[in-house]
């Protein structure tokens, strides 16, 4: 990411993860198409699936993860059903995966369900259908073992594989981070449509679910509803087996709604089959090209919303020693004044770890032990919104100092110490000239 925003700037990331995105989804919907030859059923679960997972459409490594979860489970499904084995692929998307989103662990979890799901298969099988399934079982251990060790190349060996169980085991990081919550079906949640969907789809299908379908089900379904960041790897992985299950009900529709529908899949169908299904990802890729050409596609930070002014003045002064400030101010640090400044934390919150991140919360709550969190980690200044109850009692104490603010942002300093050049240098900054508009 670093080479793209020094070549392209910030446009250049915006057009990088929209390609990424568009690659992603044009994947998916790849696979969908070879669920059915129902296109309309296809594109409708495609259109799902993007609306159920754009909650998480962040110019951030994660991205890369959606698109290798549309890898393992094509993969994994054309073993499986269709007789096709591609899974030589598996570790070697492994060995990028691993190195480039801690997400890697959904890939061998993955695996897990179909290794899991075959053996189990095998006890229910009958007789002229287990040599087969022992088969499938064998091929899917000895790619599991392999993905396993391809994801011990990475800087932290064993380590990496750890932590997403370390993260996930963790209560308090787990109840306290917004993204981990559970979602609020109060709001627009398409993903909703998703689990009514499967409602409906299995209760009426003729058919009965594979139990290698059934367990990928039932746990991106109990993680969706966990937490709100899985619901796009809930609808990546659950739409291909809906429509698979929903085609044959589609073609039990009757009279004219019926008829309408399938002459226009079938002319929808050869119009897609012509051009290969590649039309639509050209297509993608120029649109977005020529927007960015035309000045359509840019980016700046809203000065408005992020500390923009604020650090261009902590990098003009350069303050010494440790900073407290919160976490979303932290993602712009490290993004315009990194390595000139080191942040406490930034929105990646729970890298690190349960015991900071309750530190911070006690500071930022302004909890009794407040100023003694404050000494453990030798703070001596401060950048918070001018809406934190932690700048409302800062601009009441002696002891530290306003030496700049705005509208987005407020630098407090310790009245002690190596700061008495700034505050000899901005004396008289007054919050209320702000909220008197000057």
């Amino acid at each position: 990411m670093a080479l793209v925003h020094r070549f392209f700037g910030l446009t250049g990331i915006v057009i990088f993860f929209s390609l990424a995105l568009a690659c992603t989804y044009y994947a998916h919907f790849r696979v969908l198409r070879a669920e059915t030859r129902e296109i309309l059923v296809s594109t409708s679960f495609a259109c799902l699936t993007i609306a159920s997972s754009i909650l998480h459409w962040l110019a951030r490594p994660h991205i890369f993860s959606l698109i290798f979860v549309v890898a393992y489970q094509y993969v994994l499904d054309a073993y499986q059903y269709r007789q096709k084995n591609y899974l030589y692929l598996l570790p070697l998307l492994m060995l990028f995966w691993v190195n480039l989103h801690g997400a890697f662990i959904i890939g061998l979890v993955i695996v897990g369900v179909y290794l899991t799901g075959n053996a189990f298969k095998i006890f229910f099988s009958e007789d002229k259908e287990r040599d087969e399934t022992w088969r499938k079982l064998w091929g899917v251990a000895g790619v599991a073992l392999a993905c396993l060790l391809a994801a011990l190349v990475n800087p932290y060996g064993i380590e990496h594989l750890m932590f997403p169980f370390r993260l996930v085991t963790d209560k308090f990081l787990m109840d306290h981070i917004q993204e981990y919550l559970s979602p609020n079906f109060h709001g627009t949640v398409p993903v909703r449509y998703l689990l009514f969907l499967a409602i409906v789809i299995f209760a009426f299908s003729r058919s009965n679910l594979d139990l290698v379908e059934l367990l990928l089900v039932l746990l991106f379904t109990h993680m969706a509803l966990y937490s709100v960041r899985y619901i796009p790897l809930f609808a990546i992985v659950v739409s291909p087996i809906l429509a698979r299950y929903a085609a044959p009900l589609t073609e039990e529709v009757g009279g004219a709604l019926g008829r309408y529908l399938r002459s226009r899949s079938a002319f929808l169908f050869a119009v897609d089959s012509k051009f290969r299904g590649d039309l639509w990802l050209v297509a993608a890729a120029v649109l977005i090209y020529a927007a960015a050409a035309a000045g359509k596609i840019s980016h700046r930070f809203d000065e408005t919303k992020h500390p923009v002014a604020a650090v261009e003045f902590l990098r003009a002064q350069n303050l010494e020693g440790n900073m407290f400030s919160n976490d979303t101010f932290g993602d712009y640090l490290i993004y315009a004044a990194w390595p000139q400044y080191r942040v406490f934390v930034d929105g990646r919150i729970d890298m690190y770890g349960a015991s900071v991140v309750k530190d911070y919360l006690k500071v930022t709550q302004v909890s009794p032990e407040w100023e003694q969190i404050l000494d453990k980690y030798n703070i001596s200044w401060i950048f918070e919104s001018p809406a934190a109850p932690l700048s409302t009692l800062l601009l009441e104490r002696e002891d530290w100092r306003l030496i700049y603010a705005d509208k987005v942002a407020y630098v407090f300093v310790k009245t002690k110490g190596q700061n008495e050049h700034l505050i000899a240098r901005f004396p008289n900054v007054k919050p209320e000239r702000i909220a008197a508009g000057k």
